[in-house]
């Protein structure tokens, strides 16, 4: 599956999204999580009935493309941390 340039993370459940995305807000970078609802309706395509998780899991995207490297260093130094 080929995913958005602005895909930072792909989380397994909401919450850990929502985690994910507040993460990152806490160092300045906007970022919100895409379902495939959410997808959906931004492609314009009807959305399946079965949860994200079976369907690629829920997305992070950063507001601005141009903060995607940025966060994708941010999370990997979040997760060295752990």
């Amino acid at each position: 599956m080929s995913r958005d340039a602005r895909c930072v993370f792909v989380a397994y459940d909401q919450k850990v999204a929502d985690v994910v995305v507040a993460a990152l807000g806490g160092h300045g970078i906007t970022a919100r999580s895409m379902g495939s609802e959410t997808l959906s309706s931004i492609l314009g395509f009807a959305s399946w009935p079965s949860p994200t998780s079976r369907n690629g899991g829920i997305e992070v995207w950063v507001a601005d493309e141009n903060d995607a490297e940025v966060a994708r260093q941010i999370l990997a130094e979040l997760k060295e941390e752990k």
